[in-house]
């Protein structure tokens, strides 16, 4: 018996799920699809423990699969065209995943986070590499060609930064809470040009904090007269607290 479990998305035109093994019988496995809507071009592609999980990117010309195997301490990056033959490991590395959601994809990268640190690959063994002093760190978004991270920074406590997936490097944002403390981050969403988050700071609780990232991001067009101005003033974050 075997029970659907996870709808992973899209790719290449063909629809990639998970399934479970429900019949009780151990060890028990998750096992991964991939489907053109037909049952003849339905096939199994993958089998994991149970408690296995994975995200799904597409870039670089290939399908990517990243699965993070709880029965072990480490994860691995797959590459598929939606067949048993045609899929095959790429690299593993050490470190559980922090979670399922913890990763990113940006247009020919991707970001996630295990208990090692972040991980930062362009889809090869070659192009995969652990970035330093990056332990204990989350991955949130892609946002226009960087990834928000947040985790703890010298003299800062935990706070939010913009990673660029080129080299690795990052920029501090502005802290929410003052000093060596930090914050502890929830809740986070980037709309527009602003990144909102619910966070706890030790002088007002719980609260829904924004700042603005516009100093950050690519300016959208604009039309050639405009009819107004904007301050562009990024300086600092603002709260619901009055």
């Amino acid at each position: 018996d075997e029970d659907w479990t996870e709808m992973l998305g899209g790719a290449d035109g063909l629809l990639y799920f998970s399934v479970q093994d429900s019949s009780g019988v151990e060890p028990r496995q998750r096992k991964y699809w991939a489907s053109d809507g037909t049952a003849a071009g339905s096939e199994q592609i993958l089998s994991f423990p149970v408690g296995a999980t994975a995200n799904l990117a597409e870039f670089g010309g290939q399908t990517l699969m990243l699965v993070a195997d709880y029965e072990s301490p480490t994860w691995q990056l797959y590459a598929t065209d939606g067949t048993e033959a045609g899929t095959f490991l790429v690299t593993t590395g050490d470190g559980e995943r922090r979670n399922q959601g913890d990763a990113v994809f940006g247009d020919d990268w991707m970001l996630f986070a295990t208990s090692e640190g972040l991980w930062l690959s362009d889809g090869t063994a070659a192009g995969s590499e652990l970035l330093p002093d990056t332990r204990n760190y989350f991955v949130h978004q892609a946002l226009d060609g960087w990834a928000l991270v947040s985790g703890p920074q010298d003299g800062r406590g935990v706070e939010f930064a913009l990673l660029d997936p080129t080299d690795g490097s990052m920029v501090e944002l502005p802290e929410i809470e003052v000093g060596e403390a930090g914050t502890e981050v929830y809740r986070v969403l980037v709309a527009g040009a602003a990144l909102w988050t619910t966070a706890f700071r030790s002088d007002v609780g719980f609260e829904l904090f924004r700042l603005d990232l516009a100093e950050w991001l690519t300016p959208a067009p604009q039309a050639l007269f405009a009819d107004g101005f904007e301050s562009n003033d990024t300086a600092a974050w603002s709260s619901t607290v009055p």
